[in-house]
Parts: structure tokens; sequence; C-alpha cells
């Protein structure tokens, strides 16, 4: 259905550009459904909407680009005209000039685009070098923000016929600013990543979570007296309330609360920072527990006496660690 409407709008048969089109189009609605829906759950990724929506654009009008480009090649003599499809390409002069290292044989060509009567003058150069002995042909450049024309010119040795060379290329300038916008999405996304490096490598928070207030206040004290930005919670409600408004980096979670289980905590830290570090305390300690807390967001199991001296050590650099208090070490 797709490829049809292409045909028909655009005269395209190509099934190679065709698909380029379609593909492009299946990009760009993807990346505009990503953002509604970041909008809806207010988790907007400027980086990431950024190069994905214009790597959409950037295969769309490259797409436009093959289908709508035009090539000529042929042979003109001074004062004349070659009419194709719907422009008209005139040699008007030729100009010699002098400078220091060459000298330029200087083309005038008016451009005609006789449907909009619109004109460009290009003006290609044959260059003739003397140390060493060389000949060059340079292209003539009109840019514009629709399309572009690229004209070369070179002589035909013991003649009066000069070849020329012409191509329309459109949308060159939005390809180009398609890839400075996927440069510059990726530039933020490395800002970001390195803002946030810098800013976990320097994060010393810490939730504590049990309902055992004087334990809670004790562990506490002393993991601030450590360095870290310790406060605690009572209950897997307040806990996740936490969680949502500011993600610590590390947490010490009890797995048995008054109103629910510490893994429900566990499994709302690890979605909201992936990055965080988890200690679950438990006096319970047996294999499914420990394994429930691994699928949540833990990576081992590791036994150990005494609660507040774990947590000192080396204990926090880990992602997640279950402390039983019948196991010994």
């Amino acid at each position: 259905g797709l490829n049809l409407a292409i045909i028909f709008f655009f005269k395209s048969y190509s099934l190679l550009s065709n698909f380029i089109i379609i593909s492009a189009l299946f990009l760009i609605i993807s990346s505009l459904m990503d953002i509604l829906k970041a909008i809806k759950k207010n988790k907007l990724d400027f980086a990431r909407i950024i190069s994905h929506t214009s790597f959409g654009f950037l295969v769309l009008f490259i797409g436009l680009n093959d289908i709508f480009s035009l090539e000529k090649d042929y042979n003109i003599k001074l004062g004349e005209t070659k009419k194709f499809e719907n422009y008209s390409i005139q040699l008007q002069n030729l100009d010699l000039k002098n400078y220091k290292n060459y000298q330029a044989v200087v083309g005038k060509l008016e451009i005609k685009n006789i449907n909009s009567n619109q004109t460009n003058i290009l003006n290609p150069e044959i260059r003739i070098y003397d140390k060493p002995k060389t000949l060059t042909y340079e292209a003539a450049i009109k840019t514009s923000l629709i399309k572009d024309y690229y004209l070369t010119m070179s002589n035909i040795d013991r003649s009066d016929y000069y070849n020329i060379k012409f191509q329309k290329k459109p949308l060159m300038a939005w390809i180009w600013i398609s890839v400075i916008m996927i440069v510059f999405g990726g530039s933020i996304r490395l800002f970001n990543n390195a803002k946030n490096n810098y800013m976990n490598l320097n994060d010393r928070s810490l939730m504590i979570i049990d309902d055992d207030d004087i334990f809670r206040n004790r562990l506490i004290t002393a993991m601030k007296r450590k360095g870290y930005e310790a406060y605690g919670a009572s209950s897997v409600s307040e806990a996740k309330s936490l969680v949502n408004s500011n993600a610590p980096k590390y947490a010490v979670i009890d797995l048995r609360l008054n109103d629910g289980n510490g893994l429900e905590v566990v499994s709302v830290l690890s979605n909201k920072r992936p990055d965080s570090k988890i200690v679950m305390l438990t006096g319970y300690g047996n294999i499914p527990t420990a394994v429930a807390a691994v699928k949540e967001g833990g990576t081992r199991r590791l036994y150990l006496n005494g609660v507040e001296q774990s947590l000192s050590g080396s204990a926090l650099n880990v992602s997640c660690l279950l402390y039983t208090s019948d196991a010994a070490d």
C-alpha cells in the first residue's frame, strides 16, 4: 500500500528508494509515539528523542534525494543552450583569469528552471597550474534549503566544445542538518552520562528501611559517622514514597516490615535507579529468599554477623547482599 502511494505521488519505481522512504516514515512515527509515551510518563529523554527523530528524518531526506536527484552530462559550445526535463543551461561566457600560482578559464553558465522561470548563474573553473604542470576542474555549487546545484566544466581537446556535468541534489541542506542534530543528541547523551557519573561518584545517599525504630536510628547514626547521608523509613509505603521522590544510591532494607515485604522496595528502587546498591536484612536465611532478592535487583548473597560492621565495610560495593542473623561466617 505504502509502496503504491510512493509510486503514485513521487513517480518513484525504484524498490530500494521506496523501501528507504517507508523505513524512514516508520522510524519517524515510532519516534513520535515514543515522545507521546514519554510525555505521559513525564520521563522525557531529550538526547534520545533528538537522535532517533533526526535519524528518521535523515533516512527520509536521503530517500527523497535519491528519488528527485537529476544528473546530466553533455557537450556545449559558447553561446549554446541545452534543454532537458524542465531545465535549460546556457554557456554565456568564458573568461581567462591569471592568479599567482595558476590560470583559470572561468565559465558563466545560466541554469533556468523553465517551470518557475527561476535562474541561477554558476561559474565553474578549469585551472592550469605551472609547477607542476597540472589541470584541475573546480565545481561550482549553488546551495539552498530546497536543493543544491553542482556544475563542472572540462575542455575537449582540439574542439570548441566543453563538457558540462550538471547535478541537482534536493534536500542536501536538510541531510546535513539531520546529521548535525544526531551529533547534537549524542553530545547531550555524553554530557548527561558524564554528569551522572560524576554525581554518582560523590553520591553518599543511604536509606535505611526497618520498622525497629531503635535499630534503624542507631544504624543511621553509625552510617553518618562513616560519611553517608543516611536517613530512614519505617514502612514499605514510606520507603516507596522516598524512592519515587529521590532514589538513594545505597539502601539497607529489612525483609519483613509491618505493612509488607521489603522486596517491594527493592523492585521499585532497582527500576528507579539501576545503579543502586542494596543490602537485605532478614533473620530468616533461606535459599528462596535469597533467590527472590537477587531477582528483584541483587547479584549475590552474603552471610554476615555484624550488621553495622558489614555496612561500613565492602558490603556497599556490590549490588545486593543478604544479611542473615542466624548465619555464621
